[in-house]
């Protein structure tokens, strides 16, 4: 007889000895299914496709698999998309399909080492590789966030870069947050600080950089009428130090009002003129050569 899909014996021998080793072994693995499930719902899927068909299985179409095994798999399609619950863990964490999977390996993964799988030690390997993975996709998702800004550096102000990095460190946060796994400590979290941090580091750098080049770019621009001049002998005159040193105002104010330079251009205008020293110091010194000569051969004159 069977209960549930538990079979007893009548047999007069059986009952003096218990259940046969045969039923025992039988009604074991039922036993447990009813004990800790205790509710279930049973599928039973025909073959899906002829003998033949199933040593070939993958490149069979779909239009090819038995009816009725097409049948009863989308009605339990059906029944885990709209009636089963999300599967948890302890706490109240929702398992995904990936996460699944992750558990499934460990447990193997235990079993083929010959150790004793734990749902404790699965949830752990689960949470360093999700959340090592939610690292992973905050950081993508704050590099993709630069990337984009790229192409308009450098910020006029240090503060517009830190405004960006602000928002993008925020997104950043959010995509670690709706990923991140039973991070209780907040030790992944931690970690992701650290790294954007680094992150930062690397764009300040870069829109420094943008910076520099564009300023440069602008002095070189801005003073090529004034390096022909040098180059003529322009400022080589009595007076040209005078000369030269309006060129130079002017040529500040034109830069000063130039926009985009970012937060590098006082100090490339300091490092452009402080190349320029020696040629200043050259044309100042040749101009109080030739006044004095101006002096004396006006005094000849006289």
């Amino acid at each position: 007889m069977t209960l549930n899909g538990i079979r007893s014996c009548t047999c007069p021998r059986a009952q003096e000895d218990g259940l046969s080793t045969t039923i025992r072994n039988y009604n074991l693995p039922r036993e447990c299914i009813l004990h800790y499930f205790h509710s279930h719902k049973c599928f039973v899927f025909d073959r899906p496709a002829s003998k033949t068909d199933l040593q070939n299985l993958d490149n069979v179409e779909e239009s090819q698999l038995d009816p009725a095994f097409v049948k009863q798999t989308k009605k339990f399609c059906a029944h885990i998309n709209e009636e089963s619950p999300v599967k948890t863990l302890s706490g109240g964490y929702m398992m995904t399909g990936r996460g699944l999977g992750d558990v499934a390996i460990s447990y193997v993964e235990a079993i083929r080492s010959g150790s004793i799988p734990s749902m404790e030690n699965a949830v752990l390997a689960l949470a360093k590789i999700e959340n090592s993975r939610a690292i992973q996709e905050a950081l993508s998702k704050y590099d993709e966030m630069m990337n984009q800004c790229l192409n308009t550096f450098p910020t006029e102000t240090q503060e517009g870069f830190l405004n960006l990095d602000k928002e993008f460190h925020a997104e950043a946060v959010k995509v670690f947050m709706n990923l991140s796994f039973k991070d209780e400590n907040q030790e992944y979290q931690s970690k992701l600080i650290i790294e954007l941090g680094h992150k930062k580091a690397v764009y300040m750098k870069q829109n420094e950089e943008a910076s520099v080049r564009k300023c440069r770019a602008l002095l070189q621009e801005l003073s090529a009428a004034m390096e022909k001049g040098i180059s003529e002998g322009k400022f080589a005159v009595p007076g040209g130090y005078k000369l030269f040193t309006e060129e130079k105002k002017s040529l500040v104010i034109d830069y000063l009002n130039a926009s985009g330079k970012g937060v590098k251009s006082l100090e490339v205008l300091q490092e452009f003129f402080k190349e320029k020293e020696n040629v200043e110091s050259t044309i100042l010194m040749a101009d109080k050569t030739l006044k004095e000569k101006e002096k004396k051969l006006a005094g000849k004159i006289v």
